[in-house]
């Protein structure tokens, strides 16, 4: 079963907390939530979706922020608000992006981070499969332009000066590679592969045998 990009929602500001309202579908649910902030410290604590929540990765550069978490069970599905505070007020993006057809006892796996000063491109490459799908972040201070063109932009957004970006792209074996491009700028870029959920399995019943017998050819 391919994973499938299901809703994505965001909240920009000067903020210290946020609530975002995201509707969850399909089957086989996973969320990532990341958050772009013009300062450093911590988000304490996500909640939302009748689940528990954890910080993947938190990439820092000059002073400013990149957070990746990821709910720690399958989210809840139907209207949910995932809502989270900061340790200060900050200019910030937040967004939410909820998939379907994910792998729930592995659902992500082979993080990257990438972060400079200085910078006009950044890339990542990812262990990836067909079926799978990379996502991942990226916040600068100038303009930024999504790399391949299988690599899809979902987001690209400003809040005071700061740019957030969120893609996505289907997965392919051995790897995906997802780069933005802009002008020389601090980086912060994080990004997964989500792991595709197993096909189901159709059990094979024979008219005579009965169910769970290959019969031989007649």
């Amino acid at each position: 079963m391919a994973v499938t990009v299901d809703v994505l929602n965001s909240q920009s500001g000067n903020l210290s907390s946020f609530s975002i309202s995201h509707t969850f579908t399909g089957t086989n649910r996973h969320a990532v939530v990341l958050a772009s902030r013009a300062t450093t410290g911590s988000i304490s604590s996500i909640t939302g979706a009748g689940v528990s929540w954890s910080e993947t990765v938190l990439v820092t550069e000059s002073g400013e922020t990149l957070h990746l978490w990821e709910p720690d069970a399958e989210p809840d599905s139907g209207a949910q608000t995932i809502a989270g505070t900061f340790a200060a007020m900050a200019h910030s993006t937040v967004t939410v992006i909820s998939f379907a057809g994910v792998d729930q006892t592995t659902p992500s796996e082979n993080l990257q981070t990438n972060q400079g000063s200085a910078q006009t491109v950044t890339s990542i490459v990812m262990g990836s499969a067909v079926d799978d799908m990379g996502v991942d972040g990226v916040h600068t201070e100038t303009t930024i332009s999504v790399g391949p063109a299988n690599q899809i932009q979902q987001l690209n957004g400003s809040q005071a000066g700061h740019r957030h970006g969120v893609s996505t792209e289907i997965g392919a074996s051995p790897t995906v590679a997802m780069s933005w491009t802009f002008a020389s700028s601090i980086v912060m870029h994080a990004g997964l592969n989500l792991r595709a959920s197993a096909a189901p399995t159709t059990a094979l019943v024979d008219p005579i045998m009965g169910p769970g017998i290959i019969p031989f050819p007649r």
